[in-house]
């Protein structure tokens, strides 16, 4: 899979992205035999457990249930979370 992330060589040449997330059922994303992604989640190496330091990447901004650490825009947009319709 190619996504084109906007990135140039002439802006940064060291940099590099993960730009696919797989969500079907199958996906699976590891590194030297270990799992870091099952199906969309972000796991812990057994591959099962969603790694709770990745919540935000598995569920979103919600997913801090601490909510002075969410983002300032997060907090703006949807001080219930995203429960909140307004």
């Amino acid at each position: 899979m190619n996504v084109d992330n906007g990135n140039r060589a002439e802006k940064s040449k060291t940099h590099k992205d993960l730009t696919a997330m797989m969500g079907t059922e199958n996906g699976l994303l590891e590194v030297d035999g270990v799992p870091l992604q099952v199906n969309g989640v972000w796991v812990l190496p057994d591959g099962v457990t969603p790694d709770p330091e990745l919540a935000v990447l598995n569920y979103g901004w919600g997913a801090i249930k601490d909510e002075t650490k969410r983002p300032k825009w997060f907090q703006k947009k949807y001080p219930n979370g995203y429960e909140n319709k307004a």
